[in-house]
């Protein structure tokens, strides 16, 4: 399907877009998308609001999609909210997989994605503020100022298997508020191509944990949970405002894949 664009998919429809591009509210076990090695996708642009809205939902797979990015990658079309917006209860959601064709495509949104009052989403191998392989940057404007925001009372969401989180303009990522807690962020890259060794920056910092979210997990203990942080930026993790309890753990910070290449980065 081609949300907010002409038959092409490639530009934005000649009249006004949707408000939403899809809503879902008190409606379980739905899949958005598929393989987009065949054609399974949803292109969702140029919405008034979020690409894909869900309130009060659960166990939904969202695949292999371009939100804020047309059919053939190669110019950023934007939503003017975030790019999916999950709230009031929506748990063990689904937004990606490390299978070939199902990684989401997230850029040029206000956030790429954002999660507030809901649990236990898993959040894999996706491309969130860059391109549909995670190589770089496309054609038009890419305002996304945070690629994944874990906002208030976000509890036990994973974000994990080489999301590439990049081209971002203020963050890669953020979480905040009293009990957005036990989340973990493991396997990714923020600030760094998909080849692993090559900038792609995220604005001022590649991490916020901030406003009183506490006892959540970066890293871990394996090869596998490690997080690559790199770019060129102010700082790579910021913490601050009661932000406490979190452990940061078994990271490269300022260190590409290849455990050699480093970044001109201001703090750590």
């Amino acid at each position: 399907n081609y949300l907010g664009t002409d038959l092409t998919g490639d530009v934005i429809y000649a009249g006004s877009g949707n408000a939403v591009g899809v809503i879902l509210k008190n409606s379980n076990s739905n899949l958005f998308g598929g393989n987009n090695t065949i054609d399974e996708e949803n292109i969702i642009c140029n919405s008034a609001a979020q690409g894909i809205y869900l309130e009060n939902s659960d166990l939904n797979e969202i695949y292999g999609n371009h939100i804020g990015i047309n059919k053939n990658g190669s110019l950023y079309l934007g939503n003017a909210q975030q790019g999916i917006y999950l709230e009031s209860g929506s748990d063990n959601n689904t937004i990606g997989s490390p299978i070939v064709g199902l990684s989401n495509s997230i850029a040029a949104n206000s956030i790429g994605i954002y999660i507030k009052y809901s649990s236990s989403n898993t959040i894999a191998s996706n491309k969130i503020g860059n391109n549909t392989d995670g190589s770089g940057t496309l054609s038009g404007t890419n305002n996304q100022a945070i690629g994944i925001h874990l906002d208030s009372v976000s509890v036990g969401n994973n974000i994990e298997e080489l999301n590439i989180i990049g081209g971002n303009t203020n963050a890669g990522m953020k979480i905040s508020g009293n009990l957005s807690e036990n989340n973990t962020v493991s396997g990714n890259y923020f600030g760094i191509k998909s080849d692993g060794i090559t900038s792609l920056s995220n604005g001022v910092s590649n991490l916020i944990i901030s406003d009183s979210a506490h006892q959540n997990l970066i890293g871990g203990p394996t090869i596998s949970d490690r997080n690559y942080f790199g770019g060129n930026l102010q700082q790579h993790i910021f913490t601050a405002w009661d932000a406490d309890s979190n452990q940061i753990a078994g990271n490269y910070i300022n260190l590409g894949a290849d455990g050699f290449t480093t970044y001109n980065t201001v703090d750590g």
